[in-house]
């Protein structure tokens, strides 16, 4: 299943406590269950891990998810944060689509994400 890049830093952090565990990119595959090429495109932002593949890396690597996705610290932990929800809806809406309905509704996000009413910051635009 391919989905959209998402920019939320996740691949720098994952890179990051990575090496602050002295594993190699073959060491977190192997503990994760996916290829060292997985771990190569999530850490260059080629790719975006599925949530639960995110949910193993955390795992692996000892912190939070919310950690790896760049979310504020303040983030309350009972609930789930707001970005990782996103991201497990979006994940588990393309799941039930076709290559071909992926492909419509990346074309969907990526034109939502053009209009500046539905932009960060421009919420009431």
């Amino acid at each position: 299943m391919i989905l959209p890049v998402i920019e939320l830093g996740i691949g720098d952090n994952i890179k990051k406590l990575r090496k602050e565990k002295g594993l190699t990119q073959t060491d977190l595959a192997k503990k994760v269950g996916v290829t060292m090429q997985a771990i190569s495109h999530y850490e260059t932002n080629r790719a975006n891990p599925s949530m639960e593949n995110l949910r193993r890396i955390a795992a692996t690597l000892g912190c939070s998810v919310s950690d790896l996705a760049d979310l504020p610290a303040d983030t309350p932990t009972e609930e789930q944060p707001p970005a990782v929800s996103l991201l497990e809806r979006i994940d588990a809406a393309a799941n039930k689509l076709n290559a071909p309905g992926q492909a419509v509704a990346a074309d969907f996000v990526e034109g939502l994400a053009e209009v500046p009413k539905y932009q960060r910051g421009k919420e009431n635009a």
